[in-house]
């Protein structure tokens, strides 16, 4: 993927968001393909999303907060969505079994654009981390 590419993902959630869902209905390990049809509202994709990380909060936990280091960032750079933290992000995704069932690049930006990393890297203590 270009870095235009990922910069659109980045300034525009809802397309990322989008793409993500297409990955999703279409995986690459999976031999089904989505087949057309409208999308769900954007607040149903988001809702499917969030479900998502709920599901494999576990995993996503041990691959981007323990093994990455996402809470020892320096606040500034988690809140600054910059083409080399989504590219590190999604490279980790694409390299564990998550990256058949999903597109890591759309999963990258809309785990940062959403915060969600933020929530599941809190502290062992069960308290987000102070960004």
């Amino acid at each position: 993927m270009a870095d235009e590419d990922v910069q659109i993902l980045i300034s525009d959630p809802d397309q990322a968001l989008i793409q993500w869902y297409q990955g999703f209905m279409s995986p690459a390990s999976g031999e089904s393909t989505l087949t057309g049809g409208p999308l769900p509202s954007l607040d149903k994709l988001g809702s499917i999303f969030e479900q998502w990380v709920d599901r494999r909060r576990d995993d996503l936990r041990s691959l981007l907060c323990e093994k990455f280091g996402y809470i020892r960032m320096q606040p500034v750079r988690r809140e600054v969505m910059e083409i080399t933290v989504v590219a590190a992000i999604s490279a980790v995704i694409a390299s564990s079994h998550l990256g058949g069932q999903v597109d890591p690049v759309a999963t990258a930006a809309l785990l940062l654009s959403r915060r969600s990393l933020d929530g599941l890297c809190g502290e062992p203590d069960g308290t987000h981390a102070v960004t």
